[in-house]
């Protein structure tokens, strides 16, 4: 039992941590294979996609792959200071650094800074979004800052319509209690792990279903 969600946060990075690299590869593998296979991917011309950090389910083929099939791609900048993600628009040449946090972020010299994502992109783009817990409800437990909470409310802030918000986990993540959301927490349409594509209508955003064996909450 946790008592809040700070203690949830702690055994949900430990049992991310637990996976070998080996079984993190292979997770990411199947992830990328789902994600090629929705409708909501293969019509987007324009993805914002987190750079994975440490334990995260990596994002760097899922980043090629969009610029193989000619789609744009942003990418979010934590600040230094302040609370709000800036974004920059990354190409196939990209060079990156790394911040205070360790996270990979773009060079300035190689990139294009982009001050409004929210009018760029599209109901027909996607936003990947990095978390560490997950329900079957698609609510999602991020690490406390509340910076993809402010980013992904702008959009239903200032859009009558907007982008796919997707949550990429490893299936280990999974809350089976639920996730405690809160008001100002925003929910996803969708959530791919290794084993399953977690969508209120699985057919609307997968049209490969997934081979027998395979999970599909």
């Amino acid at each position: 039992m946790f008592t809040g969600k700070n203690s949830l946060r702690k055994h949900l990075k430990q049992r991310r941590a637990a996976l070998s690299s080996e079984e993190r590869i292979n997770a990411a593998v199947r992830i990328l294979d789902y994600i090629r296979s929705a409708e909501w991917w293969k019509q987007s011309s324009m993805i914002h996609c987190y750079c994975a950090n440490g334990t995260e389910v990596p994002t760097q083929a899922l980043i090629e792959a969009a610029f193989r099939e000619g789609k744009r791609v942003l990418v979010p900048i934590t600040p230094e200071q302040g609370t709000t993600l800036h974004h920059a628009e990354i190409f196939p040449d990209t060079r990156f650094t790394t911040d205070k946090y360790g996270i990979p972020i773009p060079t300035p010299e190689t990139s294009r800074r982009c001050e409004e994502p929210v009018l760029v992109l599209t109901p027909e783009d996607c936003v990947f979004v990095p978390l560490l817990g997950y329900d079957a409800a698609l609510n999602r437990i991020g690490y406390g800052g509340g910076f993809y909470d402010r980013f992904l409310s702008t959009f239903l802030l200032q859009r009558s319509q907007r982008p796919v918000f997707v949550g990429l986990a490893y299936s280990v993540q999974f809350v089976e209690g639920g996730v405690n959301a809160e008001k100002h927490d925003i929910m996803l349409d969708c959530v791919v792990t290794d084993q399953s594509v977690i969508a209120p209508c699985y057919d609307m955003f997968v049209t490969t279903r997934p081979v027998a064996g395979e999970i599909r909450r």
